[in-house]
C-alpha cells in the first residue's frame, strides 16, 4: 500500500489556521529531500505571484527557513527581511510584507 499527501492541501488548511493569526502574505512548506536539502514543494501566496521556491537550501544555512526546520518551531520575520535571499527579499518589498512566519 501506498500512501499520497496532498501538499496543496495540506499547505491550504494550515496557511487559514495561520492567517487567523498573522496576517500572512506567504505559507511556503519546505520539506527535506533525501539528501537533507530542503525543498519547497508547495506554496500559497494568497493570490499573489509566489516566489521562486525552487532553490534549495541547505539545512545549515543562516537562512531563517533553515533555521526553522533545525529548531522545529516557526521563526517570525517581523520586518527583518536581511537574512533572506535577495530573491525572497525582493518578493517581500514588491508585494509589501510586513511579516513571514
Amino acid at each position: 500500500a501506498s500512501a499520497r499527501l496532498d501538499l496543496p492541501g495540506l499547505l491550504r488548511a494550515v496557511t487559514a489556521g495561520l492567517r487567523k493569526l498573522l496576517p500572512l502574505p506567504l505559507t511556503a512548506l519546505y520539506l527535506p529531500d533525501a539528501a537533507g536539502v530542503l525543498r519547497c514543494p508547495a506554496v500559497d501566496a494568497g493570490g499573489r505571484p509566489p516566489w521562486d521556491a525552487a532553490d534549495a537550501i541547505p539545512p545549515d544555512s543562516p537562512s531563517p527557513i533553515a533555521e526553522a526546520f533545525r529548531a522545529r518551531r516557526a521563526v517570525a520575520l517581523a520586518g527583518d527581511f536581511s537574512r533572506l535571499s535577495d530573491a525572497r527579499r525582493g518578493w517581500c518589498e514588491r508585494h509589501g510584507a510586513g511579516s513571514l512566519c
